[in-house]
């Protein structure tokens, strides 16, 4: 029996890498049921398909969410799916948003059409909303596999006042699992 192996004391970090690795995504069998985790479902805020116009809260050039945004905003995301996977049918999605939104409320919908169906609807929101896309008419893909869902912020009793302090708020972070797909026919 050999003795076991002993790497030294305790471990220490003295400095970071950044590594990148190429992923290729290969399209699975058709008919086949697959998921697709947020980091392969990039977004830019994008017109509304009733109307809206893109939001400020989101920095497209940046892919950042502007902090400190003090009115209502309606903000309608555009999710790209790979390329590589299609054709394909969204069964199930997960929209994950985190946002501090203090005496305002706050609205996850999906699209349906040219209308916001709601999903969850929170008053004074801090912390992370989840809200399950389950209905089949609100997962339906634009003509280059896009998915469109939409965060509506209330005003604030006090927005006229516009003191960041007291009426802001903010997103920190969205992302959306698609939880079920299947490839469709060619």
């Amino acid at each position: 029996m050999s003795p076991p192996v002993s790497i030294g004391g305790p471990m220490q970090t003295v400095g970071e890498a950044l590594t990148a690795v190429a992923i290729s995504l290969m399209p699975p069998s058709p008919g086949a049921s697959f998921a697709i985790p947020s980091v392969f479902l990039p977004f830019e805020a994008v017109d509304g398909p009733d109307g809206t116009p893109a939001t400020s809260a989101y920095s497209n050039a940046r892919r950042s969410w502007v902090d400190g945004m003090v009115t209502a905003s309606q903000i309608t995301l555009r999710f790209q799916t790979p390329k590589s996977l299609a054709p394909l049918a969204i069964e199930k999605a997960t929209l994950h948003v985190e946002i501090s939104a203090p005496s305002r409320v706050v609205t996850l919908a999906g699209w349906q059409g040219e209308v916001a169906t709601p999903l969850q609807r929170v008053t004074s929101p801090v912390g992370r909303l989840t809200a399950a896309i389950p209905d089949a008419r609100m997962l339906g893909l634009d003509s280059t596999g896009g998915l469109r869902v939409n965060i509506n912020v209330s005003s604030h009793p006090r927005e006229q006042e516009a003191n960041i302090s007291k009426v802001g708020w903010s997103v920190q972070n969205v992302w959306l699992d698609i939880d079920a797909a299947r490839t469709s026919p060619r």
